[in-house]
This record gives structure tokens, sequence and C-alpha cells, in this order.
């Protein structure tokens, strides 16, 4: 969690870093940025979206099942329902 806390801090630096840098140019137009913005919005979900997603399911077919994880509830391979951590009403404090 602390790793998550030195990464988040860094990319707010770093954002912050340029917004300052883009506010303080004098040639910056704001409509520019705007459709630059949507640019970037429209060509991840268009482009690199169904690419990823795709790329999943072809992985989701070709990774072994003893390799993946549980999946919708399901114990992994070879661990019997008794030893599932996620039991409904249990208390996972002990752990």
């Amino acid at each position: 969690m602390k790793a998550r806390a030195v990464l988040v801090t860094a990319g707010l630096l770093i954002m912050a870093y340029a917004a300052v840098g883009a506010l303080a140019d004098p040639d910056l137009k704001p409509g520019g940025v705007l459709i630059f913005l949507a640019g970037v919005l429209v060509g991840h979900d268009a482009i690199v979206m169904p690419i990823v997603l795709a790329a999943g399911a072809v992985l989701i077919r070709i990774v072994p099942q003893r390799h993946k994880r549980a999946q919708r509830g399901r114990p992994p391979a070879g661990r019997k329902n008794s030893e599932s951590p996620a039991k409904p009403g249990a208390d996972h404090t002990d752990r």
C-alpha cells in the first residue's frame, strides 16, 4: 500500500507540474487543448481498449486452466470448497 501512495503522489506532482507549465505559457490555446484531450479519449476507446480486450479474450482461451486464478467465486483448481477462504458469513479478521 505504501508503494501505491508513492505512485499516486508522484503522478499528482507530475500532473501539477504540467498544469502549471501550461497555464504559464502565453501561447496556450484552451480550445486546442480540449480538442487534443477529446482526441486522446476517442483514440483510447476506439483503438487501445479493443486491442486489450481482444488480447484478454485470446489469453483466456490459450492459458491452461491450472494457471488461472479462481473466477466467479470458484475455488482455485485443486482446492476443496471447505478450504475456500471466502466463506459467506465467515469472520476474516483471524487470518
